[in-house]
Parts: C-alpha cells; structure tokens; sequence
C-alpha cells in the first residue's frame, strides 16, 4: 500500500493536488485498516506509540482550545488553515501506526518500498532534467499550475490554493541583484526539495531491470544527481541541517561506556577546528547570512512570535497572523515557533515530548543491531529523523505533504525496527562471515582453539607470512599482512590501506582477533564500515594490559577477557574463561 502511494506522488503532483497527498494516504489507511486486529494490539501493547500520539492528540486539542477561545478576535474563516494543518499532524498518527503495525514492517515489504523510492527518485532526475532545460531555453518567469486549477477557475482567486497546486520545476532566488536556480520538482518550495530528496537519496534501492553493471551504473547516475539537486535547492537550512544530524547521529552510532570520554574529547576537537574553519573563511557571511533581507524577516517573525506565546503561555492564539513592518505571517518559517503560536507552551511541550520518545526509541534500536544491513538501516532512519527536527527550527513540517509523509513514515520505521531486523540479523547469522585478524605464533593459537565453532562460519583470516601460519591455515582464505609492526609506521599505514582494500572486499560481519598489532587498523576501519568487532584479550597478559588491547578497547563490540584479574584494566569487559 505505501509503496503504490510513493509511486502515485508525481501524479498528484501532476493534478495540482500535492497539497492533500498525505490526508488521502492517511484516510484511505485508516478506511481499509479500521478493524485490523494487529493495529489494535498494538496500541495496546505499545507504550511508546501509545505515549506519542497521545502527546501529538493533546498538542492538537490546544490548538483547538485556542482557536475556540480565539484571543486575538480572528475572523472563524481564518481557522480554516489551522485545522489544514493540524490534519497533517493527524495523519502522521494514523502513518507512524499503520506501518508499524502492519506487514509493511516485514523486511520483503521494507525492500518494495524503497524500491517504490528508487522509481520516485528516477522521475525526479527526469524532472531535473526538464527543470535544466527549462531555465537555459524557457521562460523562468512563468507560473505553471496542475490539472484542477485549469477544471476549477476558483483556484486561480484564492492565494492559498493558487500556490499549492503550482507545478514550478524552479524558483528563482536573488543574491546580490543576480537572479539563481533553485530546483523544486515535486515539492512545495526549494527547502522541502532538499529535505525530501534527502530520503529519496537515504532509501532508495535498484531494480534489476538490466545486466548489473548496466544497473549500477544507473543507480550511481541517480544518487549523483539526487546530490546536486540536494545543492542546487541552495537551502542554508538543508546544510546545516544535514551536517548537524550526521554528527549527531555519527556520536550515537559510536558512544558507549567504554569510549564516551574519547567520544567527548574528539568532539570537542572537532568542533574546535570548525569554528576555527567557519571564521577563517567567514563561513557565516558567506553562506548563514547570505541573503539578509530573509535572515532578518524570519528572526522578526520569531522574536514576535516567542512575544506572543510569552502573553498567551497556555494555548497560543490559534493560528498564524501578520503584523504591519514584518513581511512573513507571524508563528511562519519554524515549526516549534509555529506550534508556539498557535498552541502555545502547553502545546510546544506535548510535541517535545512526542519527538523525545522517538529519540528514546532511536537509542533502545542501537542494542538491536546485529549486522551491517541493520546498522545501516539503524543509521538511515536515525539520520533522516534528526536532520528532519534540526531542518523544521526554520520550517514548517505542517506544510509541505511530501516531506511530512516521509518523516512520518520513517518514525513509524523507527517504532518498528526490532521486528524488521529480527530477520535480518537471524539471516546475516545463518551466512556470517567472519574475518580473523591475528600475529602468527601464540595470538594464532589463541584463535585455533575456537575452531568447533568457526568451522561452519564462512571466513577468511588475516595474518603473517610466517611458517606456523601457513601450516595451521592450509587451505583457508588468507591475506598475508604486512610485518614487522613494533615500532614500524611504515608498516602500520601499508596495513591500514590493506585493511581498507580487503574489508571493502569481504564485507564480513564481525572481526575477531586475540592482537597484536595488525588488529589495530582493520578494527578501526571495520567500525567505519559497520562491522562488529570482538577482542579477546590473551591467556598470559593478568598484570598489564597488552597495547593493542588498549587502542581498540574503546571502539569494540564485546570486549573478552580470560581471567576475572584482566578486569581491572577492562571494566566493561565480559569473562569467557580461559581458551587453553
């Protein structure tokens, strides 16, 4: 079902109708789903979606409250638009339940609708394509509409429906008195384009409709493209947003009790060299504050907003107004100032809390992970929410119905990911790869004694040239490493680049060594690509810690010790017992 509405997005947006996509979705979900026993269960069963859209339904109940008890006297004509978007929020609930509840959340449905993506994503480089042609050779002044504004003449004397059925390909956007593309395709307006095309770019999958490379090569044709239309919206906003949420989401991925303080520390680094890089090349001026006559409308309109809610706390005043000298609708361009407004602290507060609960989900979904296709799904749907909350402190996600459909369907992706990758992580452990990284001699021999449970994984091993190795790994898929590794940098950096070259290869799942030194770079590369990482600690090392054991520990998955005494220098490590 969300796969054929994904693929019915162009058509709507054809007909000039975009702007109730996501209310047609959500109703037509609910009218065939309203006594699916598993829904039901599930609200029942499931505190967390329980919690948020309880949260999300008392938000709208302000909002309602307010525009019944209307303190600014608007005319009743002007709530229309309020319960607009209030639908939005409504449909959200019924989305975010749906596809967690129902089948959709198998891992074979999960693969239809990003393939379902992937086709939206095709027709999108197609728009851009015209949008190109368009701007070079056509008029760029012109105003293009859908199908129902030509049928309904109506459309064309009411503002508001005269901008949501605009089929516009681009926008023109002015810096310094010289007139910019913007692309905007299926979208409400350029910032939407580039929020949105983000999720086309993060769930897209291939169709095998020729030979494999032929298909790759499309597939690759499409994600550049979905890059550059991403650049070309030119939304400071989209950026930001984007550079934000990988950070963050990069620090969740990564964080844990044993790395947190080098965590903290490399942050703190980072974030030292860039604002020493955003002030040496006045990145501010150049990018934030490029267009100031927008900066200095939307910070008038927040500052009246926050004035606003600050002298009706409680419910808002119901819904966005103007003011004379400020040229954007006060409680406009933010969708925390939006609710602020129109449903005030009480409101704000609810929604908070709502978003929170996904936040919370996103760290209780980290301990589920236990393979690649699961890390990366986990990183996907955490990423896209991120950025998606960064992204609507200067938009309205209450406006655009494209985007709105997608950040709720990847909540509900969220809410549902332990049941999706069950699957995938009982798959990937029946076909587990597995790469053994070790020295030759004693740390070889730690990992020989694992050999009842190795012998019927797929593997391949890591180590050196050396005479004890090639006899006890006659026949295995070996790599021979470079050596010798004390004190050797130019050893250590052609092992690094090894690592990087047979890790993209393999793809293994987990890596497992017992040390020394070659350990170190397939460990920290592996983290880059995603792989679990398992180190066990030697027999004969009680009173000291050994210094591969050091560098990787806080980087590791399971950290193994062979006598209760190594914990002292482990502390979050786990006791197997001796292997001899």
């Amino acid at each position: 079902m969300l796969a054929c509405t994904i693929m019915l997005i162009p058509i709507f947006w054809m007909l000039g109708v975009k702007f109730l996509f996501f209310q047609i979705c959500a109703l037509t979900l609910l009218v065939l789903n309203i006594k699916n026993n598993k829904i039901i269960d599930l609200i029942k069963e499931c505190k967390s979606i329980k919690l948020f859209s309880a949260c999300i339904i008392a938000f709208m109940l302000c909002n309602i409250i307010a525009i019944f008890i209307n303190p600014l006297g608007f005319e009743k004509s002007e709530f229309i638009s309020s319960f607009y978007h209030l639908s939005y929020w409504g449909a959200g609930i019924i989305l975010t339940i749906f596809f967690a509840a129902n089948d959709e959340g198998d891992v074979s449905n999960l693969k239809v609708i990003k393939k379902a993506i992937y086709i939206l994503a095709i027709l999108q480089v197609v728009v851009f394509v015209i949008s190109i042609i368009e701007w070079n050779f056509g008029d760029i002044w012109s105003e293009k509409h859908g199908l129902v504004y030509s049928v309904f003449p109506v459309m064309g004397t009411n503002t508001f429906l005269s901008e949501v059925t605009s089929i516009n390909l681009s926008y023109v956007d002015w810096v310094n008195d010289i007139f910019k593309y913007r692309f905007n395709g299926f979208y409400m307006y350029p910032a939407t384009a580039g929020i949105t095309t983000l999720y086309l770019l993060c769930y897209c999958d291939d169709l095998k409709l020729f030979k494999d490379k032929i298909n790759k090569i499309i597939k690759y044709i499409v994600i550049a493209t979905l890059i550059i239309t991403i650049y070309l919206t030119k939304s400071r906003m989209v950026y930001l947003s984007i550079v934000l949420g990988l950070a963050i989401t990069i620090c969740i991925l990564c964080i844990n009790k044993k790395n947190i303080k080098y965590v903290f520390i490399t942050g703190a680094t980072l974030l030292g060299i860039s604002i020493i890089f955003i002030i040496s090349f006045d990145i501010i001026n150049k990018v934030i504050l490029s267009r100031p006559e927008s900066s200095i409308d939307r910070f008038a309109t927040y500052l009246y907003g926050i004035k606003t809610a600050l002298k009706f706390p409680l419910f808002g005043v119901g819904d966005k107004f103007s003011v004379e000298g400020i040229y954007l609708l006060i409680g406009s361009h933010s969708t925390y100032i939006n609710i602020l407004v129109k449903s005030g602290f009480l409101g704000l507060l609810f929604i908070l809390i709502a978003l929170g609960i996904v936040f919370v989900k996103i760290f209780k979904n980290k301990k589920s992970i236990g393979c690649i296709k699961s890390r990366n799904l986990w990183f996907v749907s955490s990423f896209l929410f991120i950025t998606t909350t960064i992204w609507m402190f200067t938009e309205e996600i209450d406006w655009p119905s494209i985007t709105s459909f997608f950040f709720f369907m990847n909540i509900g992706l969220i809410f549902s990911f332990e049941k999706i990758v069950r699957k995938m992580n009982e798959k990937s452990y029946e076909n587990m790869k597995v790469c053994f990284v070790t020295s030759s001699g004693g740390h070889l021999t730690h990992l020989m004694q694992l050999k009842d449970w190795w012998i019927d994984k797929e593997r391949f091993w890591v180590t050196f040239k050396k005479i004890d190795a090639e006899s006890a790994l006659e026949g295995e898929n070996i790599y021979w490493c470079y050596y010798p590794t004390n004190r050797n940098i130019k050893n250590l950096i052609k092992n690094l680049f090894l690592a990087i070259k047979v890790i993209y290869k393999e793809r293994p799942e987990v890596i497992i060594s017992t040390g020394a030194a070659p350990a170190i770079p397939f460990f920290y590369v592996g983290k880059v690509f995603g792989v679990k990482l398992i180190y066990i600690e030697v027999y004969d090392r009680i009173d000291l810690a050994t210094m591969t054991g050091k560098i990787v520990y806080p980087i590791t998955d399971e950290f193994i010790i062979q006598w209760e005494e190594q914990r002292k220098h482990y502390k979050q490590s786990k006791l197997l017992g001796g292997l001899f």
